[in-house]
């Protein structure tokens, strides 16, 4: 653990235990709020920052405006930072999910699990409000807690879509979240919805592109680079860094090394230690052989958290998509005992275990990812032409 990461967590149990809940204005509709969140929107991470500090004084949208703060901080790897932000903003605002969403995504960057698990039950107590952003932020939680996701879906999701369908959030979390279960049906659904009312939603464009949509050809521009979904979103956000980590992996699994560096390494324009990025770079470095580049790489994802499992996961998913079946999942078993809660490591790990001939062991994970999310619909898919 980093000094200032122990500092930071001295502090957090300091509030944690003396805290009582109480509640803060978001000021919905206000200009200098929408103003903040249009720029994070466009991928302009410091300037919303900087616009947060200029209006530090009001007092009526302190917490929104910090909130929005922490998420740009967050973007950019600054998560000391965030979590400073976050300590007048909790003492008043201890039960606000969307407040607590950011310190929950903070405290895991920084690998304290312990304590991210603490805030989200501490917050899953409260009864959230009824808006959008707010059963948005709260559902969120639920998932980071390891909650149903078919009860996230039903009773916090699908609520907020029906209750704002002005509001961009609902669309983006019900893509998402199926996404996260291979429901590419469901996640398009959602996405082509928000995208009627927001069309130019870099993230909503991305998901487009996820879930394997094709962009009307009435739509592409190759003299300008736009093909697909994700060249809008990006167009829309240059520095969307999940629309980069999604070009940089179809470029490597289509053996384009060279540009999926390219893409990856704009990346660390925004946040030079983004640890899913180096991990990406250290997979294409092992799939090229380049074994001290991919180590150092490899020690660059690891930085800001030793233990991260998401580093061993992107690694060895990525050398088993290139039929490095044994280096894979020998990075995917070292994911999994970092976090064997993790459905998506279990499923990756299980179905390249099936690919790899160890039938037993990889039927035993899907069915685990079956029992443990019956909405996983790869794991149902594969259990049901199974049986």
């Amino acid at each position: 653990m980093r000094g200032s990461e122990h500092d930071v967590w001295l502090w957090w149990r300091m509030v944690s235990v003396t805290v009582l809940s109480a509640s803060l204005a978001w000021g919905q509709g206000n200009p200098v709020v929408d103003e903040v969140d249009g720029l994070i929107l466009k991928g302009e991470y410091a300037a919303a920052v900087e616009k947060t500090s200029e209006n530090f004084g009001d007092r009526q949208n302190r917490l929104r405006l910090g909130t929005l703060a922490m998420r740009a901080l967050l973007e950019m790897g600054r998560y000391d930072d965030a979590m400073m932000r976050a300590r007048g903003l909790y003492r008043r605002a201890a039960g606000d999910p969307q407040l607590c969403l950011e310190i929950v995504r903070a405290l895991n960057a920084m690998g304290e699990r312990d304590g991210a698990r603490e805030v989200a039950q501490r917050t899953l107590e409260e009864t959230p409000p009824a808006d959008a952003a707010s059963r948005i932020a709260y559902g969120r939680l639920m998932l980071l807690d390891g909650r149903d996701p078919k009860e996230v879906l039903q009773k916090w999701f699908q609520p907020a879509k029906q209750g704002e369908p002005q509001h961009r959030l609902p669309y983006l979390a019900i893509g998402r979240l199926a996404l996260a279960n291979h429901d590419r049906e469901l996640a398009a659904e959602n996405f082509r919805e928000g995208l009627k009312r927001f069309p130019e939603d870099a993230e909503l464009l991305l998901g487009m592109a996820e879930a394997g949509a094709e962009l009307p050809p009435d739509r592409r521009d190759p003299a300008n680079g736009v093909t697909g979904y994700d060249d809008l979103a990006l167009k829309a956000n240059p520095k969307l860094v999940s629309a980069l980590l999604f070009q940089g992996k179809n470029l490597s699994d289509g053996k384009k090394f060279a540009e999926a560096e390219k893409a990856l390494e704009k990346i660390f324009e925004v946040n030079p230690q983004h640890p899913e990025a180096w991990a990406a770079m250290a997979g294409i470095a092992f799939v090229q052989d380049r074994a001290d580049e991919a180590a150092r790489r490899m020690d660059l994802a690891k930085a800001e958290w030793s233990e991260n499992p998401r580093v061993p996961e992107i690694i060895g998913a990525c050398l088993a998509r290139h039929y490095r079946f044994a280096e894979g999942i020998k990075f995917l078993e070292e994911a999994r005992g970092k976090d064997p809660g993790s459905t998506s490591i279990a499923f990756e790990l299980g179905s390249n275990l099936l690919r790899f001939g160890r039938i037993d062991e990889g039927w035993a994970l899907i069915g685990e990812v079956h029992r443990s999310d019956p909405y996983h619909v790869a794991a149902f898919n594969l259990i049901t032409l199974r049986d």
